[in-house]
């Protein structure tokens, strides 16, 4: 008799762990946007990819802003993805760490040019340059309208980890310097 309880045990234990599998690509897209990359050293340039994942809507116009610290990096270039090619789009500064984006399809709107409920792919691609070494910097999503309002978004980006030599000639790794 105590084998049959282990057995259940066994069983329940092992639904629960597929359960946690199934749910856990979800868990890490958990967003409809994803703004991504790296910040190198100073002096170079620095690409951020912005996709989207199972898009919950249709899409036939677009508007959001791109929010980052201009005295660590400066804008340089955007260029639309993959799921925009039908669409016209535009950016342009609205003040110093804003970069506003606007896309909409010319009518008439076929299938073939929105972007279709749960489409994946890129957006944009957006070139900055760092200026300056960093403790840490801030870049994110806001202000979304029109077919994205209400969609959840998320920045993930790293820093490369090099080895520099501060004012007092001491070393220390990149991000650890103003």
């Amino acid at each position: 008799m105590s084998v049959r309880p282990k057995r259940i045990l066994w069983n329940i234990s092992s639904v629960l762990l597929l359960l946690i599998f199934i749910a856990t690509p979800r868990e890490i897209l958990a967003s409809d946007l994803i703004l991504s990359g790296t910040i190198s050293d100073p002096n170079t340039q620095t690409s951020f990819v912005l996709s989207v994942y199972n898009a919950p809507n249709e899409v036939v116009a677009f508007g959001f802003d791109i929010i980052y610290d201009p005295n660590i990096m400066e804008y340089i270039d955007d260029e639309g993805g993959d799921i925009i090619q039908d669409f016209t789009y535009l950016s342009n500064n609205i003040s110093n760490g804003v970069r506003r984006f606007a896309g909409y399809v010319i009518p008439p709107v076929t299938e073939d040019k929105k972007i279709k409920k749960g489409t994946n792919g890129v957006i944009h691609t957006i070139t900055f340059a760092v200026k300056k070494n960093y403790r840490e910097t801030d870049i994110f999503l806001d202000n979304l309208i029109d077919d994205m309002d209400g969609w959840t978004t998320e920045t993930t980006f790293s820093q490369t980890n090099i080895l520099v030599l501060d004012s007092e000639s001491t070393l220390c790794f990149f991000n650890c310097l103003n």
